[in-house]
């Protein structure tokens, strides 16, 4: 086990520049696409913001298919990871002075990451295809403080329900296995329906 040393408290910190995505310049433009919202408040459109992130957030966390954005933006889901690199347990490394590592033994080693990403499925004709809009490659993703620390709270406990990722893989190919599960059962109720034991 690597000998570990305690944090300077007093050494200087990076702090990354945080940009408030609800500014006066950003709600005016809503209210330039939105014209019948001219005469709410600042303060009223925020909440509204806000509740609905709030909402998505949880849909996320409680529905193992994750959400489908608005206006095409992508798709969000939590999927059950294992660990790529070294995943320090700060807290226990700084009282024993040795680097010891989270063992996650609640989710059997595994970890969970919020993804996000622009491919998407046509669950009509089973066809796989990424978003129709121009620079659709360059959208991200980073979840909020309360985000990530509800699904590191509540994961240990439903883990299971989540979707196995392989790391090493693109998210299509997952999205690749789920389709076949789907078209595979489709097809198997279809027969259902119409076969008869009796028919030789």
């Amino acid at each position: 086990m690597k000998t570990a040393k305690a944090p300077d408290l007093n050494a200087p910190r990076f702090r990354r520049k945080v940009l408030n995505t609800l500014d006066r310049k950003s709600i005016r433009e809503i209210k330039k696409e939105v014209p019948e919202i001219k005469n709410v408040s600042d303060d009223d459109i925020r909440r509204i913001v806000q509740g609905f992130n709030k909402h998505i957030c949880k849909t996320v966390i409680d529905y193992r298919d994750g959400v489908e954005l608005p206006e095409q933006i992508g798709h969000l889901f939590i999927g059950s990871c294992r660990p790529m690199k070294s995943n320090v347990d700060f807290k226990s490394s700084t009282t024993y002075l040795k680097k010891i590592q989270h063992r996650n033994w609640e989710s059997d080693a595994y970890v969970a990451k919020i993804f996000y990403t622009v491919s998407r499925m046509f669950y009509a004709d089973h066809k796989w295809n990424k978003y129709n809009f121009r620079n659709h490659e360059l959208w991200g993703f980073n979840g909020s403080r309360e985000f990530t620390r509800t699904v590191g709270a509540v994961y240990p406990t439903y883990w299971k329900r989540y979707v196995e990722v392989d790391p090493t893989k693109k998210i299509i190919h997952v999205y690749k296995t789920n389709t076949a599960a789907i078209r595979e059962t489709r097809n198997n109720e279809k027969i259902l329906q119409v076969y008869n034991p009796f028919e030789l």
